[in-house]
């Protein structure tokens, strides 16, 4: 659902979303980027750009009114077309001071950390003033079932569209 055409203007959108709600539906998708003036855009190559081309604002508004229309307790996914989700450029980088683990006696069983992270995707050039920080604490522990891994860590410097993470756990990974 939530497809782009022809005429379909917000009223329609909104009656289309409350639908699924109303069959019972606890999620619901709906499209945005239909805009030839987004650089990954495929209507940038195509003569005929189709039907329904509209703007970055009109998708904001859609987004806006799909939301206002199912609530908070609805999930909503966007699927965006030619919008550019990820990079060609990762700039990634790690310091960590590792020190045993206060009462293990073998050190290759249990370990602490401190640490600090940088990173960020960038479409073309890395600027690394763009760059987003972190800093944490983690516990690496070998155990019968595998190595374990407790991390806490704290964004530094996100935006509000970033997604953090404060905990992480994982069974498996290398030690």
């Amino acid at each position: 659902g939530g497809f782009y055409s022809e005429g379909k203007d917000s009223k329609q959108l909104s009656k289309e979303m409350q639908q699924y709600i109303d069959a019972g539906f606890r999620a619901v998708k709906m499209k945005v980027g239909r805009n030839s003036a987004i650089e990954m855009s495929p209507l940038r190559v195509t003569g005929d750009r189709g039907i329904a081309e509209v703007s970055h604002e009109e998708d904001i508004q859609r987004v806006k009114t799909v939301r206002d229309t199912i609530g908070p307790d609805i999930r909503l996914a966007v699927d965006a077309n030619g919008e550019q989700i990820g990079g060609n450029v990762l700039v990634t980088g790690t310091a960590a001071l590792q020190f045993p683990m206060p009462g293990v006696k073998e050190t290759d069983q249990a370990r602490l950390s401190l640490f600090t992270d940088a990173g960020q995707v960038y479409a073309d050039n890395a600027e690394l003033g763009d760059l987003r920080y972190s800093a944490g604490l983690a516990l690496a522990w070998m155990t019968p079932i595998g190595p374990l891994s407790f991390t806490y860590a704290a964004a530094l410097n996100s935006e509000s569209t970033d997604e953090t993470e404060g905990f992480q756990f994982s069974i498996g990974s290398t030690f």
